[in-house]
């Protein structure tokens, strides 16, 4: 060092350690030419400055520097520093939030270039609240980004100012949400579902209830109804009115079918049903109905798309369908898309409409009618299903209520999209038909002539009037007649009195149910000939009690008391054969 004076002349300046047995030293050492007055260098002068304190200091700060270092990097939250509005540092946390190598490929960016446009706003409003706040306030916001990769990513933001390299700048920190709000979502959408199962759940509780009593109304005026008839003779001038009276009563019990199909109660006469045919049918059947402005469209995808389930009530799907898409069009001109097609339906597309719990991945026959009606508001699409909510006028609301419980009774779904002024879509999916499928219910056989001096038929039902029309009509054919307000009732009189020829049992009786009545009076007088009377359409639902003490035959409410004589006359006739399921 010293000779580098003698050779540069100039001043030279050293920092240089010095090891001893105790440790290392640093010296910061200065040296200068010392000349004399011809100028030549005659000496080097030198300061020695002890800085081993220093030196100690500073590779303690790089040390911690290097720590900060690590720690940002290892963070899982996103930091990024922002000055006059671009980025000038990133962790790699940022650089992955954002979908990039490294974050070096944001620096010189603007942060804003990456937030959602939809939320782009919200960023400038967060600047704006970060500059009226002070100093040391950080403000938070939920904002939306954009990747490199075109993914959108969700964070929540902190933003606060910092000193940076000695300059004012702005940090952020983001957590990743993205994951959080995709879990929320999801469970929203099941508590939604749930809570959608659930109101079901309860409407169908509430309806079977309502058309299990409106039956027993109806069982009354159409049974009285025809008695009257049969007192008064044919040549009565008040026939007409009786008429009059039973059509009102069936016209009624057709309501309350539908208020059992919502409730999932009512049978289904299975047999094979070719969707397209059946569409083609109703939509010929429903064009004088339909105005002529509304123009139908079929998009068959096979004109052999068939399903298992019962047509009548089938045909009252897409009549319903049919029929409320045409009233969405209004009194212009307009079109309704019929579309039947087959597809192969995976959990997400089974889970995306409104079924049953449990319904199995498989082939599905789809139906969907399409509309460019008024369209649904979000607030009326999550009741439309409901029984007697409209949109419409005054003494509608059933229609939408009958196609989601037929569908749902036939292992299907329904699925509903519409915004306001884009028209609505209803799709139907229910499970292609399997061959050789046959109906499982039998029909009601014909009246036979009654005759006098029959025996002692046992009745049972909770509603008087009910218990009327049947005394009155086992009465009129030939019978002596117990009548029992209650299952209790009815096995306590069948103990009273021997000679029971014949039992009629409502499935609904008080303290002991229809079903432990048959099967108790079963045990008791095994293939003693009995009727099991369902006021919710559960006619058929009698499997399972046991071969000794099922009924017989079982009748829906309301009928004819003529209906019920033929099924006397069949089971009390010796010659008739026992049904068997």
């Amino acid at each position: 060092m010293i000779g580098r004076i003698f050779e540069t002349g100039e001043r030279h300046r050293e920092e240089y350690p010095i090891d001893f047995p105790t440790g290392r030293f640093w010296h910061d050492i200065t040296l200068a030419p010392m000349r004399d007055e011809d100028g030549e260098i005659i000496a080097a002068v030198g300061i020695i400055h002890d800085i081993t304190e220093r030196k100690r200091m500073q590779d303690g700060l790089r040390e911690v520097d290097e720590l900060h270092r690590d720690i940002v990097a290892q963070i899982d939250e996103v930091i990024l520093i922002h000055e006059e509005g671009r980025i000038v540092f990133g962790n790699p946390a940022a650089a992955r939030f954002l979908g990039m190598d490294s974050p070096d490929e944001a620096f010189g960016k603007r942060g804003r270039d990456y937030v959602h446009p939809d939320d782009l706003a919200l960023a400038l409003e967060l600047g704006e609240l970060l500059d009226s706040a002070s100093r040391d306030t950080p403000v938070t916001r939920e904002i939306s980004f954009v990747t490199t990769k075109g993914a959108v990513a969700v964070g929540e933001v902190t933003a606060s100012w910092v000193s940076y390299k000695g300059n004012k700048a702005l940090l952020t920190v983001i957590r990743d949400v993205t994951k959080e709000k995709a879990a929320a979502q999801r469970r929203k959408k099941l508590e939604q579902r749930l809570l959608r199962t659930q109101k079901q759940e309860s409407l169908a509780v509430l309806a079977a209830g309502v058309a299990h009593d409106f039956n027993n109304l109806l069982m009354g005026i159409l049974g009285n109804a025809s008695l009257i008839r049969q007192e008064l003779g044919g040549d009565s001038k008040s026939l007409h009115r009786l008429d009059v009276v039973e059509r009102a009563a069936l016209r009624a019990s057709e309501l309350t079918r539908q208020l059992r199909i919502f409730a999932g109660d009512d049978e289904l006469a299975t047999e094979k049903v070719n969707l397209c045919a059946l569409v083609g049918e109703m939509t010929e059947l429903l064009r004088v109905t339909i105005p002529l402005r509304v123009r139908i469209e079929h998009d068959f995808e096979r004109s052999d798309l068939t399903v298992s389930g019962d047509p009548s009530q089938l045909r009252q799907v897409v009549m319903n369908l049919l029929v409320n898409a045409s009233e969405a069009i209004g009194d212009r001109d307009g079109r309704i898309g019929i579309r039947i097609g087959s597809v192969d339906a995976d959990r997400a597309l089974l889970d995306g409409a409104i079924t049953l719990d449990g319904l199995p991945e498989g082939r599905y026959v789809s139906l969907e009618v399409t509309d460019d009606g008024a369209g649904i508001d979000d607030a009326a699409i999550s009741k439309i299903f409901d029984p007697f909510f409209t949109t419409k006028f005054t003494g509608r609301g059933l229609g939408l209520a009958a196609v989601l419980g037929i569908v749902r009774a036939h292992g299907g779904g329904v699925q509903v999209s519409s915004r306001p002024n884009t028209g609505a879509v209803f799709r139907v999916i229910i499970p292609e038909a399997e061959p050789e499928l046959q109906s499982r219910f039998s029909s009601i056989p014909a009246a036979r002539p009654s005759r006098p001096g029959r025996g002692l038929a046992l009745v049972a039902d909770d509603d008087g009037t009910v218990r009327d029309v049947l005394r009155a009509t086992l009465q009129l054919s030939g019978f002596e007649v117990l009548v029992a307000e209650d299952g209790a009732e009815a096995l306590r009189l069948f103990e009273e009195n021997e000679g029971v020829d014949i039992a009629v049992i409502d499935v609904a009786t008080s303290y002991v149910d229809g079903y432990e009545v048959v099967k108790k009076l079963g045990v008791k007088r095994p293939g003693l000939p009995t009727i099991l009377l369902c006021g919710d359409g559960r006619a058929g639902a009698f499997e399972g009690i046991g071969d000794m003490a099922r009924p017989q035959r079982c009748l829906g409410k309301p009928f004819y008391p003529g209906q019920l004589m033929a099924l006397v006359d069949e089971l009390c006739d010796p010659s008739s054969p026992t049904l068997e399921n």
